[in-house]
């Protein structure tokens, strides 16, 4: 296959990547009016661009790096993450990972220096959502009526929408938003008053915002979920920061390998029911933002293997190319092999994600 890519404009509105056997990348309405007359329900997959889509100064991964106190390192933290090209926090505890196995693979006599791999890769994992949230922005007010206006749109053409994020963003868009009403995320007013407690739903319907790794917002007490509410005087973020301040954390699944992940996945009854809403998924799914990086093969599994899934449309921001597993047209191609290889026909279809106009900004 050609390691090159170029973009090509075709037609009015599509975009031809020269990649294998990719197929054309559709803008974002014409892929939903395709989908739309193909399956009965479309749903949404939201990865880390949907936020980097509103403020790529808070959300990307080089300001979360800069910003995070890695000072219990036991090496400096800019060596480490610079010896494998990234500033995904996510990768980097991944690498730890499988450093500390083949130490103890082949038996290394040092015990210090496997003692000092796990512990770096929990000083990376606890640090994530410490500044994830002092990065945060502070309030919903943050984001303007406009882009309120653009978000919400783009969301209420899906009737299910699941997401890897942590940030709020997602929340703050479909909470007491007009015509957004029909998003549920599960939750309750406890039985005390006390606040809100997530209750496994008795039907499919009554759920359809599916938080698949935790987000900041969201609290594990005494095996129930909990999540917290603005209350006057109480934003969620300052909430959020003062439980991290007392080393209370939020449900957010931080782990670096895919394997690790889904095991903590399995251990909380809300994770495990939104990672087998979407595994049951029926119709098309529409993936925003998203990075297929190997750490979240534990979701990308779910969907070469799913008879059910008709269609996946993958959105491409502006002009992937090599060969890695991030890259979103080798990613599909993938995914539609396996399809295959399982007996199964999913077909797999590129949108631009530009062309979404998420946030418009």
């Amino acid at each position: 296959m050609e390691a090159a890519i170029f973009r090509a404009r075709a037609s009015p509105g599509r975009y031809v990547f020269h990649v294998g056997s990719a197929d054309q990348v559709l803008r974002f309405s014409d892929a939903l009016a395709e989908s739309r007359g193909r399956a009965n329900e479309c749903s949404l997959f939201l990865g880390n661009g949907f936020s980097m889509a509103w403020d790529r100064d808070i959300f990307g991964y080089q300001s979360l790096f800069d910003e995070a106190d890695l000072r219990d390192l036991t090496v400096g933290k800019e060596p480490l993450f610079n010896a494998f090209g990234t500033h995904d926090f996510e990768t980097i505890i991944e690498h730890l990972h499988v450093a500390e196995k083949l130490a103890e693979v082949y038996k290394l006599s040092d015990a210090d220096f496997r003692r000092n791999l796990g512990n770096d890769a929990n000083v990376i994992r606890t640090a994530l959502p410490r500044v994830l949230a002092k990065r945060h922005p502070d309030s919903a007010t943050r984001v303007n009526a406009t882009q309120y206006g653009f978000a919400r749109r783009f969301l209420s053409e899906f009737a299910n929408i699941f997401t890897v994020n942590y940030d709020l963003l997602l929340y703050w868009a479909i909470v007491d938003a007009a015509g957004l009403a029909t998003y549920r995320d599960g939750f309750r007013n406890a039985d005390d008053g006390s606040g809100l407690i997530w209750h496994s739903p008795d039907a499919a319907k009554d759920q359809n915002v599916f938080y698949l790794h935790g987000a900041l917002h969201l609290y594990a007490k005494f095996h129930e979920l909990w999540k917290l509410r603005y209350a006057p005087g109480q934003l969620l973020v300052d909430q959020i920061r003062r439980n991290l301040e007392a080393n209370v954390y939020p449900l957010v699944v931080t782990e670096g390998k895919s394997e690790e992940k889904l095991h903590r996945i399995s251990q909380s009854p809300y994770l495990k029911y939104c990672y087998d809403r979407l595994r049951d998924l029926n119709g098309s799914l529409f993936i925003y933002g998203f990075s297929f990086s190997e750490a979240d093969k534990h979701v990308i599994d779910l969907l070469d293997n799913n008879p059910q899934l008709i269609e996946l449309y993958i959105s491409v921001y502006g002009s992937p190319g090599g060969d890695g597993y991030d890259n979103p047209l080798r990613a599909g191609e993938r995914i539609e092999a396996r399809s295959r290889a399982n007996g199964l026909s999913l077909r797999v279809r590129y949108f631009d994600a530009q062309t979404a106009q998420v946030w418009a900004i």
